[in-house]
């Protein structure tokens, strides 16, 4: 794959927002036009709050991954929250 193409996609373990509720925070990254462009959101409500580099129809794209994929991302994200412990 090109590396102007390659899209790197990040989150953390479960977090909790202001409201007590479970969320994980994602991000993805891609190098373009020499620079870094990213877009980050949270799930399970599946919106991107911050950005630089994305198109607007890219962001909605990115967007409907999230709320399609929300379970599985939470699962995977519960998996790293059991072993931060270790790191303490």
């Amino acid at each position: 794959m090109d590396k102007e193409k390659e899209m790197k996609f990040t989150y953390t373990g479960i977090l909790h927002n202001k409201k007590g509720e479970k969320i994980v925070r994602v991000c993805f990254e891609r190098e373009g036009n020499g620079s870094r462009q990213f877009a980050e959101g949270v799930v399970p409500e599946g919106k991107i709050d911050a950005s630089f580099g994305f198109s607007d129809e890219e962001i909605t794209g990115l967007e409907k991954y999230l709320k399609d994929n929300a379970a599985d991302i939470m699962l995977e994200a519960r998996k790293i929250t059991g072993i931060t412990h270790w790191l303490k």
